[in-house]
């Protein structure tokens, strides 16, 4: 729970922290038959004040959770700024999800219609990741046109 949460605030670079994790995890992508793609703007733009390894958990979960659920095709990872915040997103072409599905998807212990493909997981990630977005004054959203039209996963900071 937020409560028990504590962070350790610092400058750091949006960018770079979500280049190096797509890297780290694009060979779990590959070894799925999976392209994943990453894109920035100037490092220099993207910088956010927060707990970084907290921000990195949530950076995780969204590429992670999209590698799981995405059978064939391509993920692209973006850190964008937009007027005064720093959006992150993590669009695939996976299963996608209904607007029901979306509205609780960042409950606590909420699982999609892909908890039958994948069994694993508490059900808490995306729960923990508005969590952490919230304490750092900024937000987490789902998009999707609707089932098996890909999800794109989004967190928005404020801007540095």
């Amino acid at each position: 729970e937020q409560v028990g949460m504590k962070f350790i605030l610092e400058d750091f670079n949006m960018a770079e922290a979500a280049r190096d994790m797509t890297k780290d995890l694009s060979i779990t992508a590959e070894k799925k038959g999976l392209k994943m793609n990453f894109e920035s703007d100037n490092d220099d733009l993207c910088k956010v004040n927060g707990d970084k390894e907290k921000i990195r958990q949530v950076v995780l979960n969204f590429i992670d959770n999209s590698i799981k659920y995405t059978k064939e095709g391509r993920i692209d990872v973006s850190v964008r700024r937009k007027d005064d915040k720093v959006v992150f997103s993590v669009k695939d072409t996976g299963m996608g999800m209904t607007e029901e599905v979306k509205a609780s998807l960042f409950q606590k212990f909420a699982r999609g219609d892909g908890a039958r493909m994948n069994t694993g997981g508490s059900g808490l990630g995306l729960y923990l990741a508005k969590e952490i977005a919230e304490a750092h004054k900024g937000r987490v959203w789902v998009e999707s046109e609707g089932l098996d039209k890909g999800s794109n996963f989004l967190l928005e900071l404020k801007a540095i």
